[in-house]
């Protein structure tokens, strides 16, 4: 998850991530599937919480927010 609570990511494997980003009335989910080297980094981030622009979180957090997706 960013700090700022805007957007939940789940890294699925280092090919694919979801991402739920909350919009101004609710939430939207994105799939992404990793082809490009920025997309990789991106993911390598992720994983070591790098910038201090994440904070990990649960997979039943990410379900959660995921519910809320309409």
């Amino acid at each position: 998850m960013y700090t700022n609570g805007a957007s939940y990511f789940r890294i699925n494997s280092m090919e694919h991530f979801d991402e739920i980003k909350k919009m101004p009335f609710g939430f939207t989910h994105y799939s992404f599937q990793v082809r490009i080297l920025p997309d990789r980094n991106y993911i390598h981030d992720m994983l070591n919480c790098d910038n201090n622009y994440w904070v990990e979180i649960s997979e039943s957090e990410f379900e959660t927010v995921n519910a809320l997706v309409k």
